[in-house]
């Protein structure tokens, strides 16, 4: 048998949590200021002190509540939290009920709300009630203090303050009225301020004391004023007597400590009289000033001796209360003093000025002299204090212009520097003498126009920069054809820009701007100057002065050079081709302008008109006079010129230089507007085919060397017309049919007999006509839109500006 033995086992569970009871502890703090439970003391630095708020406002206070409990766990919390307030029913919680506070670093804010039902101070205790906390409940004091609203007055006078009781008038505060005259009554405003709760009710205004009824209120204020509202009242100073007047200002009003609110007034009364003030420049001049200044326009400053005046203008103001009167005959302003003829009254004022009125007079300044010119400016009058009023006036007298030039033909060949030119001191570098070829590659002439020497920009350390040449004055009085002209060299890669400006007032201005050049104009070192002409007949009468300026490029391949500048004066032609004379240009005769015999060579033709002589550009080009029963045109001399015009040779670097062909050149004269030329081919009649002659040419854009064939030419002139025998075309031409042309074509027609060849603007001016021997020729004209005319141009007679000489013919008039 089997025996058991019974055994008993006791099992022990062991339930372990993953929290942690404890009790959370409440922290209340106002304006981040600790508010101990139990605290009796309220503060205005933690909040429990709401501090004075007007009866019927409210002043709302924040507390912030917070948990000190680490941890969000549900024993940690603090449950119900109640905000309950006793004592006074003036306070009032936002929420009474806040619900629970964990300890995670997320407190409540709580708004305590205190409005005053009644003046005085107002006391109560918060108590914050919850459960499982260990500082429940947590109680503190608080008060506030209710104030009845109230206004409070004040009253300013420009705004400064004037107390109330206020018995020192001042200028300061508008309470002093000043001085003014019998029957000129003075107006000052005052303002009344609510500084208070309540509004101010303002009532009657009152005026006492020794003079009241020269102190009237003219605009009472407005009632009532809100807090912190303002009206205003007008007091009329007008007085009855001579002398100091007082009174003194009230007003009755609700404010409980200023009522009524009084300030004393005075002002002094005088005999209406006239009060005189004279001003430059809106700037008083102080009778007897002995300072002239610029400030107040009695200083002139610096005026051209020769071609400069300056006008001031003065004005006289009666700020008194009778009518000014100006002494003496007119013009009531007297000068004098060392240089009184320097200064003349060139408008003169009205003699009498009324009350608060004005009148101008102008002195111009006209120095005669270099150097300082001072002088003495009188105005009698009836100020009884101020009779005579005087002032010093003064200014300088200047040359501007460095020199004058007023007798002509005048040359500058700068052979031996600038002459009467100068560097300008404004500008960021100087032009540079130069011989020779520039010292940069690429840019600049090989050498002078004339003579050894000129003037260049020298760009290399001086990219980017201006230079300026300065001319002397030219006096354009008593001219008839003033004209000037200079030779420039424009070549390099870098040029920026180049310009000719003129100035009619010495110099101190240059808004006429002649010519500006943005490119280079020559294509090598050894093309031919330009010449650059300008009719400065508009000019007549006047004083002119010219800068050249030049504009290098960020490079050093920007030289600009200038030679020979001249000016000259031609008289009006008195004899002209069929009596025309007033609009005579060029006028080349075969038999005028020269004392050559048959067979000469001719260098120089003399123009009859007013425009440039023909010349020739080397030695070898000169076209031969013929004065003979053979060659002579109806018995009329000629000029022959003898070139080969079978084959297009360009002249690729525009040099002009070529001494086995003859032409001519001017400067100036060419017009497009009508041309006629008398002439006769020599060794071929003048067809569709025989090759090409350039007969009398110009060029429409002076700033650029191109292949502009602007003019008359015989055969295949042009590239803009084919087959022409006789034609005329404007301007350079990038291709066929490119470019203004008006042309006779075909096979019908060949020429080898005198010619009179006319070419001119059709009445509309919007073609150009063309005959021979006063038969209309045309039979093409191409591009039309782009027909117009050049004006005054330099031109050739045998050549164009980019096609060496081929004229084979005689010539014995061009006109």
């Amino acid at each position: 048998m089997k025996c058991f033995n019974q055994f008993k086992f006791t099992v022990l569970v062991l339930l372990f949590s993953a929290f942690s009871y404890g009790q959370g502890t409440l922290t209340v703090t106002g304006n981040g200021n600790t508010i101990t439970s139990g605290d009796t003391t309220p503060w205005i630095t933690d909040g429990t002190d709401f501090g004075t708020i007007i009866v019927g406002n409210n002043n709302p206070n924040t507390f912030v509540l917070d948990n000190t409990a680490s941890g969000g766990s549900p024993g940690n919390r603090l449950n119900g939290i109640t905000v309950t307030i006793t004592g006074s029913a003036d306070f009032t919680p936002a929420v009474a009920n806040l619900g629970n506070l964990t300890g995670n670093g997320t407190p409540l804010n709580h708004i305590i709300t205190f409005t005053p039902s009644t003046p005085g101070l107002k006391t109560a205790t918060v108590t914050i009630t919850f459960t499982n906390g260990t500082n429940s409940p947590y109680t503190f004091a608080i008060q506030g203090t209710g104030q009845a609203a109230v206004p409070e007055m004040d009253v300013t006078g420009l705004g400064i303050s004037i107390a109330d009781g206020d018995i020192t008038p001042s200028t300061t505060d508008d309470t002093d009225f000043g001085t003014t005259a019998i029957g000129f009554p003075v107006a000052h405003t005052f303002t009344i301020h609510n500084l208070g709760t309540a509004n101010l009710n303002l009532g009657a205004t009152a005026v006492t004391g020794a003079n009241p009824l020269d102190f009237v209120v003219t605009t009472p204020p407005a009632t009532p004023v809100t807090p912190a509202g303002t009206t205003t009242f007008v007091i009329t100073f007008n007085p009855t007597a001579l002398g100091t007047r007082t009174a003194t200002f009230s007003i009755v009003n609700d404010d409980a400590d200023e009522n009524p609110y009084n300030f004393d007034l005075t002002g002094v009364a005088t005999t209406p009289q006239p009060e005189i003030d004279i001003q430059g420049n809106g700037n008083s001049i102080v009778d007897g000033d002995i300072t002239p200044s610029t400030t107040d326009d009695t200083d002139f400053g610096n005026v051209d001796i020769t071609a400069g005046t300056n006008v001031n203008t003065f004005t006289i103001y009666n700020t008194g209360t009778l009518t000014l009167n100006l002494m003496g005959a007119s013009p009531y302003v007297t000068i004098s003093g060392t240089h009184a003829a320097d200064f003349t009254v060139t408008a003169i004022p009205s003699n009498t000025i009324g009350i608060g009125g004005s009148t101008t007079f102008d002195i111009t300044f006209n120095p005669s002299a270099l150097g300082l010119r001072t002088a003495v400016v009188t105005i009698g009058n009836d100020d009884a204090d101020e009779n005579p009023y005087n002032f010093d006036i003064q200014g300088t007298g200047i040359d501007i212009c460095g020199g004058y030039v007023n007798t002509f033909p005048y040359t500058e060949d700068f052979e031996s520097g600038t002459g009467m030119w100068a560097q300008d001191t404004g500008d960021n570098f100087d032009w540079t003498q130069g011989t020779g070829g520039t010292p940069t590659a690429s840019t600049g002439p090989s050498g002078a126009y004339n003579g050894s020497n000129y003037y260049y920009t020298e760009s290399d350390g001086n990219n980017s920069s201006t230079a300026n040449l300065i001319s002397p004055c030219f006096v354009l009085t008593g001219t008839t054809n003033p004209r000037a002209t200079f030779y420039a060299h424009i070549y390099g890669s870098h040029v920026n820009s180049f310009s000719v400006d003129l100035s009619t007032d010495s110099g101190l201005t240059y808004p006429n701007n002649l010519i500006t050049i943005t490119a280079q104009t020559q294509t090598a070192n050894n093309s031919e100057w330009i010449p650059l002409s300008f009719d400065l007949s508009s000019y007549m009468g006047q004083t002119i002065k010219i800068r050249i300026q030049g504009n290098t490029g960020a490079g050093n391949r920007s030289d600009i050079a200038i030679d020979n500048f001249s000016i000259i004066d031609r008289s009006d032609p008195t004899i002209g081709p069929g009596g025309e004379t007033s609009s005579l240009a060029l006028w080349l005769k075969s038999n005028d302008g020269h004392t050559l015999t048959d067979g000469q060579n001719l260098s120089t033709w003399l123009d009859q008109g007013r425009g440039d002589d023909g010349k020739i550009n080397t030695t070898g080009q000169e076209p031969t006079y013929r004065d003979n029963a053979t060659q002579n045109i109806n018995f009329n001399p000629v000029i022959e010129f003898d070139n080969s015009y079978n084959t297009f040779t360009t002249d690729g670097d525009y040099s002009y230089d070529d001494n086995t062909r003859e032409f001519l050149y001017g400067d100036y004269g060419f017009f497009t507007q009508e041309i006629f030329i008398v002439i006769i081919p020599d060794d071929t009649p003048i067809t569709n085919s025989f090759g090409f002659m350039d007969v009398f040419c110009s060029d429409a854009h002076v700033e650029t060397n191109q292949t502009d064939a602007t003019g008359l030419g015989f055969g295949d002139y042009t590239g803009r017309i084919n087959n022409e025998i006789i034609s005329y075309a404007h301007d350079t031409f990038s291709g066929a049919g490119d470019g203004y042309a008006v042309a006779e074509i075909g096979t019908g027609s060949s020429y080898d007999n005198v010619s009179i060849i006319n070419t001119r603007n059709n009445a509309a001016n919007t073609l150009q006509e063309l005959y021979h021997n006063a038969n209309d020729i045309e039979t093409s004209q191409n591009d039309t839109a782009e027909y117009m005319n050049t004006s005054d141009g330099r031109w050739w007679i045998g050549r164009s500006e980019g096609w060496e000489a081929s004229l084979n013919a005689r010539i014995a008039e061009v006109i």
